[in-house]
């Protein structure tokens, strides 16, 4: 239960980037009068979305991301060994002359060197580089992305790029969003490239066929506090 002077611990407003987990905080805040929320917005994204940022910044040919071989580019975003099923390793290694795939190593659930050495065979790009590269400059040069569970999922769905989860905590938290509006979920090799196969038919057809779900903005809802 939520009392009903609310919490001293906790701040009055949350700055949210968009209405879904806003969603979240009003099922409690809403019987209180102490905790909101607005719609900020991520100001830093509005810029990365706008034709000022430096989309190629840190890339070259040193780095192998861009592939003359004009391969379907996949970014996985990792989140440590814990969270790396074994199927994706044969997976990656049936798949590595089909696709140039590219690895992100989490800042603080780092991968350990034997399963390093395991994607290195399936990468022209080395984890290292690839990993301090701007996150939006890898996402808006990529045409799938893959994680286990990570929210880098709706970072990619605002760039209209398509994300398929593989670890049953995508399910979980993310029950009510997998299924439509570019969010995937795979956990096997068979469903994996028929999810791409998939994936790319609609681009083909369709290449706007994701929306911006997560990332909004509603300023008027912040005046009105503030006023």
């Amino acid at each position: 239960s939520v009392p009903k002077e609310g919490y001293e611990i906790i701040p009055d407003y949350f700055w949210m980037w968009g209405d879904i987990f806003a969603k979240k905080i009003k099922i409690w805040s809403s019987m209180i009068n102490k905790h909101d929320t607005f719609i900020g917005g991520n100001l830093w994204f509005s810029f990365v979305k706008s034709n000022y940022f430096p989309y190629a910044m840190g890339l070259n040919k040193n780095n192998l991301f861009f592939n003359d071989s004009k391969k379907i580019t996949i970014l996985f975003t990792l989140q440590g060994d814990d969270y790396f099923p074994d199927f994706l390793l044969d997976y990656l290694n049936t798949y590595k002359n089909k696709y140039n795939f590219i690895f992100r190593d989490h800042p603080r659930l780092p991968l350990s060197d034997e399963l390093k050495g395991n994607l290195k065979l399936t990468s022209q790009s080395r984890i290292d580089e690839i990993s301090n590269l701007d996150l939006y400059v890898l996402l808006k040069n990529i045409d799938i992305h893959m994680t286990a569970f990570s929210t880098v999922a709706f970072e990619a769905q605002s760039l209209n790029k398509p994300t398929i989860f593989y670890h049953n905590n995508a399910i979980n938290g993310f029950a009510n969003l997998i299924g439509r509006n570019g969010f995937y979920f795979a956990d096997n090799c068979i469903e994996f490239e028929n999810t791409i196969k998939k994936i790319l038919k609609i681009k083909v057809n369709n290449l706007q066929y994701i929306k911006n779900d997560f990332v909004k903005k509603d300023l008027s809802s912040l005046s009105r506090r503030i006023s």
